[in-house]
């Protein structure tokens, strides 16, 4: 056998020993997208700098999302936008139907006094807001959350030990009826 066949077919046999190779699935490089509806917005200013809202979460992650923003000092539109957030995944649901959407009327369902709820309990996520904008109406209220980028620092029960990224967009946030938006979460498991 020639030089170059012995060298073609080691070649040849490396690159079909990588191809046939496992993926890696080490959990710390195998991110998790979660998308979740937000609903039901509640705009609470604190002072001049900082505004808690709180939204009902519902999708890869159900619970209540709480936003604290701290609006930088710097002049103009060029002040950091900085806070903190935790989405705490806490709700009941119906034990006999599996619905989670347990609103008006449930208790006409029969099941709450027969004790067909129940409750799920998958922990909560949290982390920092690294930056975003918000916007405004003409009565200075906040209206909108734009791009809001946010750091995942942790989490337990279901979310121990997660790390990541993700951005929260809303709209009409002076309306609990009509405001909504969307939290994207890209999270891995440390």
């Amino acid at each position: 056998m020639s030089t170059r066949t012995r060298c073609l077919l080691t070649c040849g046999s490396a690159a079909l020993a990588l191809a046939l190779a496992p993926a890696n699935r080490d959990p710390v490089q195998a991110a998790t997208r979660q998308v979740v509806t937000l609903s039901g917005p509640r705009v609470s200013v604190v002072d001049a700098a900082r505004t808690v809202v709180t939204l009902e979460a519902r999708g890869d992650i159900r619970g209540l999302l709480t936003l604290t923003l701290i609006r930088g000092t710097a002049e103009g539109d060029k002040a950091q936008l900085t806070g903190e957030w935790a989405l705490v995944s806490r709700y009941a649901y119906d034990m006999i139907t599996g619905s989670t959407d347990l609103g008006p009327g449930a208790e006409d369902s029969g099941y709450v006094d027969e004790g067909g709820l129940a409750f799920a309990e998958r922990g909560t996520i949290h982390g920092a807001v690294a930056g975003g904008k918000l916007g405004f109406d003409g009565n200075g209220q906040l209206d909108s959350l734009e791009s809001l980028r946010l750091q995942v620092a942790g989490g337990n029960l279901d979310f121990k030990d997660a790390l990541g990224s993700g951005s929260i967009s809303a709209s009409s946030m002076q309306d609990e009826t009509y405001g909504s938006g969307t939290l994207v979460l890209a999270t891995e498991v440390k």
